[in-house]
């Protein structure tokens, strides 16, 4: 049991020193050699070492955000189905995406213009947002809004300090989003 303990403390501290200061190097490289070894990180492959990296980076640069659950009706993506466009897409297609890939790239947009297809009445709480562009949206934030009835409307989704909001063009609130695909 102790051990046990141990190993998972080992793992927490680990994490929490390398998590402050990632940007600046890999783990070979912020770490002394004794530390390196005492954590048991040279027992780990190349690609281990590789992956333990990037979910570092990822887990230091991802914003908590909530998951509110997707309306009963609508289409649920599935961890199977690919979410990524090619590092060729325009910038305005890789907008978001690192929410869904978990690697941000710094070359991609503030916001982003589309439309939003079919009606628009308002969100509910776990509003799907499906745009023209193929990106998929779900509302992030609690809270209601009733909208007058729009077809097609313009939408702009910005990024923010907490994370991505929508606004529906002609509506004056916005709704905090993610993006599933």
């Amino acid at each position: 049991m102790r051990a046990l303990w141990r190993m998972n403390c080992s793992g927490l501290m680990l994490i929490c020193l390398c998590a402050g200061a990632w940007a600046e190097g890999n783990l070979r490289e912020r770490m002394s050699a004794d530390d390196f070894k005492r954590a048991g990180l040279e027992k780990l492959t190349p690609e281990e070492l590789t992956y333990l990296e990037r979910w570092l980076t990822n887990k230091q640069s991802r914003a908590v955000t909530d998951v509110a659950p997707v309306s009963p009706g609508a289409a649920r993506p599935t961890a199977t189905e690919p979410a990524s466009a090619s590092p060729a897409a325009p910038p305005e297609q890789r907008f978001g995406l690192e929410q869904v890939e978990k690697a941000p790239e710094p070359d991609i947009p503030e916001q982003i213009t589309a439309r939003l297809k079919g009606q628009f009445r308002g969100w509910t709480g776990d509003t799907v947002f499906r745009l023209d562009n193929g990106q998929v949206w779900q509302q992030r934030v609690g809270g209601k809004y009733r909208s007058k009835k729009l077809t097609d409307p313009e939408v702009i989704v910005q990024r923010g300090r907490w994370g991505y909001y929508l606004k529906v063009v002609g509506v004056k609130r916005t709704i905090g989003v993610r993006r599933l695909q």
